[in-house]
């Protein structure tokens, strides 16, 4: 079974519309068993939008169930970002 089978990966924005003067978090959660082996990623260049400060945090849980434990573990990157253009912009998918 190959490393990623057993993560997950989701990205989302607190908003939808901002204004120019305002500012947008866009995060990316990485989530699963072997989610802490995945190193921190790269952001990349988002057009039309400025990266102003990023932060990281980490959460585990661990259940058993019948004997058989199952760890969890979930790893978020928080992006803050702020639009340098009026306009209808769209944040592509993140690699």
């Amino acid at each position: 079974m190959s490393l990623f089978s057993q993560i997950e990966v989701q990205s989302y924005v607190d908003k939808t519309k901002v204004g120019i003067n305002e500012r947008l978090q866009l995060t990316l959660e990485i989530s699963g068993k072997d989610a802490n082996k995945v190193g921190q990623p790269n952001l990349p260049e988002i057009k039309n939008f400025r990266e102003l400060v990023s932060s990281s945090s980490s959460s585990s849980s661990i259940q058993i169930i019948n004997g058989k434990m199952e760890s969890q573990v979930t790893k978020s990157y928080t992006y803050t970002l702020q639009p340098q253009n009026k306009g209808r912009f769209l944040i592509p998918p993140l690699n």
